[in-house]
């Protein structure tokens, strides 16, 4: 499960300033998730995403590892 910094860090972005309106009501919605997150995780900042926007919103969803290790 997220630990509650992730969740700090979804709700912060939900949030934002930068944003230039809510979540709320969107039809669709990019995410990138990066650093150490796994499907699971990512999948339920999505549903916490869609709860906000609705069920139906479409949403586009990547990750990120920034481990590159040794190159």
């Amino acid at each position: 499960l997220p630990r509650e910094e992730d969740w700090e860090a979804i709700r912060a972005a939900r949030e934002s300033p930068l944003l230039e309106t809510t979540v709320s009501g969107a039809t669709d919605i990019i995410v990138n998730f990066s650093g150490d997150v796994g499907m699971l995780e990512a999948q339920q900042a999505v549903e916490y995403l869609k709860d906000t926007a609705g069920q139906e919103v479409n949403v586009i969803f990547g990750t990120v590892n920034s481990d590159m290790g040794d190159q």
